[in-house]
């Protein structure tokens, strides 16, 4: 694997991580329990102990189907303040 590969890989990987610890944290500030939460996603309590420790990663969609239980937005999580538009194909 190139060494541009490991490096966005790696990249990837902080950032879910951090995103995790944020929803991780918003869940017990929020008062809900892992077993709760797992009830909302369709999983059970020991995948969000994984996910929160760190032992197992989550999905994009898992991570977007948090956040939505939680009432929030990835992007908030993110920090995402203003809302992104994408430029339609061949616009400048």
């Amino acid at each position: 694997m190139a060494a541009a590969s490991r490096h966005a890989i790696a990249r990837a990987l902080g950032r879910a991580r951090a995103q995790i610890a944020r929803l991780a944290a918003l869940r017990q500030a929020l008062g809900i329990g892992r077993a709760e939460l797992a009830d909302a996603l369709g999983t059970t309590r020991q995948t969000i102990y994984r996910w929160e420790h760190g032992q197992a990663v989550p999905s994009a969609l898992d991570l977007w189907a948090w956040a939505a239980a939680l009432g929030v937005t990835l992007g908030e999580i993110e920090g995402v303040t203003e809302p992104v538009t994408l430029a339609a194909e061949g616009a400048p």
